[in-house]
């Protein structure tokens, strides 16, 4: 429940924790559970279904960039960034469900976890809800530029490369063998 009160100390909206508890078996951890108060608003996947005005997408988008910019500035990872887990409310509010995975950055890996979040959001909003276009703004957003710098393009390319391992199935260890040994060329 920790989760909740960081979050609201950040201004970002979550469904507040009424009860919680956990199952231990020799000081670990085995099961837990979590109820919340009910959580106004439509998850995104649904907003963007009913809402095909350019506009109110535009601000919704820039919208969602900030709260995550604000989680970034503040060191914290969301690793179940999905589509289902972010709720618009009234005057395109944005609210996050399942926060109890919130984890500041490990050391040396921000990038990282940013690329697995977006990755993760990327995967839950289906091509003909959320275009490419509207991806690349979301980018530019969340990273405060107006144009594609090299930077945001490795951004892209690596949540691109990890959006079609996990489309295909593949592993960690499988794209581990491929840029391990992949991409050596014959005769060298």
């Amino acid at each position: 429940s920790d989760n909740y009160h960081i979050l609201n100390r950040l201004g970002v909206k979550t469904a507040m924790p009424v009860v919680w508890g956990e199952r231990k078996k020799l000081a670990f951890i085995t099961g837990s559970f979590l109820l919340t108060r009910k959580l106004d608003g439509i998850p995104l996947a649904e907003f963007l279904q009913e809402n095909r005005d350019f506009q109110t997408r535009k601000e919704l988008i820039y919208n969602i960039a900030s709260l995550k910019r604000k989680l970034h500035t503040a060191h914290f990872n969301y690793p179940d960034y999905k589509a289902k887990h972010i709720y618009i409310q009234e005057n395109k509010e944005i609210a996050l469900l399942d926060v109890d995975r919130l984890r500041k950055f490990p050391l040396f890996s921000k990038t990282k976890c940013i690329v697995k979040e977006l990755t993760t959001l990327s995967k839950t909003l289906p091509s003909d809800l959320f275009s490419r276009t509207e991806r690349l703004r979301f980018v530019k957003y969340l990273l405060e530029i107006d144009e594609l710098t090299p930077l945001a393009r490795k951004l892209i390319q690596k949540v691109a490369s990890r959006d079609q391992d996990l489309a295909l199935g593949k592993k960690w260890y499988v794209r581990l063998w491929r840029r391990s040994f992949g991409s050596k060329k014959k005769g060298s």
